[in-house]
């Protein structure tokens, strides 16, 4: 009999891993536009404190809140899209700039050491089309709008239909024990998923205006555009501050043509992360999900190779939610365990799950 189950197990899980990658553009708008729903409720409870509007009914907040997401998703897309075409228009310099970058080179290091530039070109510079990569990447924003505009439809529903739903979970489950259970197991997945992309979007907020001073102060091309995307790309474990940073400081080596300038600029820039991740972070986000480094890379790599950019995004939040479902499954239990980073940090949770005194 376990061996069966093992069996149907495993069939469950390739089932689920070929779902997930066969209705991608159906399942991930929806997951995504729940995690937007996480930050919006935790947006409500944030704004419903304010003096004033704490008086006002809960269903003008909401909407409120919403024609101000529309807004922003708006002024995202347009940002991008007059952004990319902005630099297109400036790509021929910085495919020039790269040319003088290749000369102050060659005068530092030797000619006679060094591949004529015609053959360097060919080798490697060549290769570097700026044209053609902008091109590319105004084809991929082109083809997320739509994305974009499917999220924000169902994040409508889903919010405004949020107060319904512990009826429909009790309808759902006659049984009020297993009612109960489930509405346990909702409710501390919206607390820990919502306080965490609460607290991680207040971080990148943050982040992206110190960066997006350090920058203006440099006077580096499209410093808002570049402010915001390590703002979202810091929703990446790990890897996305990294790119955040390496971006604009790659600009600033063909803008500027002066390599003590983007160190400069690279070193403040990587200074605000550090503070950021390792000071301001743990205090604000905390052990809200309490994984594992190890468990986040792994959650990472699995996601990323499903759903892209957009998987790594959602790897943390996704991650989360599996642990806590794994934790009220007594033979997934031991998974939750290996899962967390701290098992002692909830003392209620161990209690509820593993019965230790």
């Amino acid at each position: 009999m376990t061996l069966q189950n093992l069996t149907f197990a495993v069939l469950l899980a390739i089932a689920i891993g070929w779902l997930l990658v066969i209705g991608q553009n159906i399942i991930l708008p929806i997951i995504a536009a729940f995690i937007v729903v996480y930050i919006f409720v935790e947006t409500d409870k944030l704004v419903g404190k304010l003096p004033g509007i704490s008086k006002l009914p809960d269903w003008v907040r909401k909407f409120v809140i919403y024609v101000v997401f529309i807004g922003l998703l708006a002024g995202l897309i347009s940002l991008f899209t007059v952004t990319i075409q902005e630099l297109i228009a400036h790509s021929g310099t910085y495919q020039k700039n790269l040319v003088q970058i290749f000369s102050q080179v060659t005068d530092l290091v030797g000619e006679e050491h060094l591949p004529s530039w015609d053959e360097l070109r060919a080798k490697i510079i060549g290769a570097i089309n700026i044209p053609a990569w902008l091109g590319w990447v105004t084809a991929q924003l082109s083809s997320a709008s739509g994305f974009i505009f499917l999220i924000a439809i169902y994040v409508a529903f889903i919010f405004g239909e949020r107060s319904s739903f512990s009826q429909k979970l009790t309808a759902a489950f006659p049984d009020p024990v297993k009612a109960a259970r489930a509405q346990q197991i909702i409710s501390e997945i919206n607390t820990k998923v919502g306080q965490y992309l609460g607290a991680k979007t207040l971080v990148n907020v943050i982040l992206g205006l110190v960066s997006y001073v350090i920058m203006l102060a440099f006077g580096l091309d499209y410093a808002g555009f570049w402010a915001l995307l390590i703002a979202l790309l810091n929703y990446i474990p790990y890897i996305g501050s990294i790119f955040g940073v390496l971006l604009p400081v790659l600009l600033s080596v063909v803008q500027f043509v002066s390599w003590p300038w983007s160190l400069a600029l690279f070193v403040l820039l990587i200074t605000a992360q550090t503070i950021m991740g390792n000071m301001v972070e743990p205090l604000l986000v905390g052990r809200k999900v309490n994984q594992s480094a190890f468990v986040v890379l792994v959650a990472l790599a699995f996601w990323s190779s499903l759903w892209g950019v957009s998987g790594a995004i959602l790897a943390v939040p996704m991650t989360s939610i599996l642990g806590i479902i794994f934790g009220e499954v007594p033979a997934l239990r031991p998974l939750a365990v290996f899962m967390a980073e701290d098992v002692e940090a909830d003392k209620t949770w161990i209690k509820r799950r593993f019965k230790v005194r």
